[in-house]
């Protein structure tokens, strides 16, 4: 566990090189060529701190790469980025920030605050499109939902950095998403379609909060043949697996509603 060691010692230094971090996973995934790439890199970061608004930081929005501490989102974008730069010719680590700017903002350019993805629906759509992501499993074994998607806009206070213009351009994304139909697994009905589920799946957690359509995300993993998640959380401070399974997780939290499966096109 080197790379897992030197990811622990380094978590809390903003002066560690990123690439440095990139090149001792590469290397350790070389040596290991393992069977589940993106499990096997979302683990390496087991017990990295847990930070929230670490994307926040400049006026001006620009690509902010952090390989020692995530919040859920940034967790899952930079494990997905690292896992599709790793099983391509093109390893390097100028291709990992393409990648990692193709997940995290909209058509893959950065103009402004507003072409972040900050509505996972709008992630997770824009991920189908690319061909990244498949949610048909929950079209087969789920149950549709249309939600009203609002919360930015009644919440501008939170979210500094919006403008005018930029407000203007959130809207219009919430309007959108606002038509948009979801299918997801209710939470009551998570352990029986637990065999739908596959090692290394994103799962997506719905949320009945107001005008917010998930709250949280993370990877299916299988320990003891149930799923847990894998996931940066905020309660515990650090990247972590479950200690009960994703269902009775879920149960702990009355906001959570169920979940939307991802999962990784090959």
């Amino acid at each position: 566990m080197k790379l897992l060691t030197f990811l622990m010692i380094f978590s809390f230094s903003f002066s560690i090189n990123e690439n440095e971090i990139f090149e001792e996973l590469n290397g350790k995934i070389k040596e290991s060529k393992p069977e589940n790439l993106t499990i096997f890199i979302a683990k390496q970061f087991l017990g990295n701190t847990y930070k929230a608004h670490t994307l926040e930081g400049k006026n001006q929005e620009e690509l902010i790469v952090n390989l020692r501490e995530f919040d859920c989102n940034t967790f899952v974008e930079s494990v997905l980025a690292l896992k599709l730069t790793f099983e391509n010719k093109d390893n390097s680590f100028e291709k990992y920030k393409n990648n990692l700017q193709k997940i995290r903002y909209s058509n893959g350019q950065i103009s402004g605050y507003s072409s972040r993805f900050h509505y996972l629906s709008a992630w997770i759509k824009n991920l189908e499109y690319l061909k990244i992501l498949n949610t048909n499993t929950n079209k087969k074994i789920g149950q549709k939902s249309q939600k009203e998607i609002n919360f930015m806009r009644y919440h501008w206070q939170l979210y500094p950095k919006i403008n005018n213009i930029e407000q203007n351009k959130i809207i219009n994304i919430e309007q959108e998403l606002s038509k948009e139909d979801t299918y997801y697994i209710p939470k009551n009905e998570v352990e029986k379609h637990e065999k739908e589920i596959n090692e290394g799946d994103i799962i997506a957690i719905k949320t009945n909060v107001k005008g917010l359509d998930f709250s949280h995300l993370g990877f299916a993993i299988k320990l003891n043949n149930r799923i847990h998640l894998l996931h940066a959380s905020s309660k515990m401070g650090k990247v972590i697996i479950s200690q009960k399974p994703l269902n009775e997780y879920l149960n702990d939290y009355k906001s959570d509603e169920g979940i939307v499966v991802c999962r990784i096109m090959e």
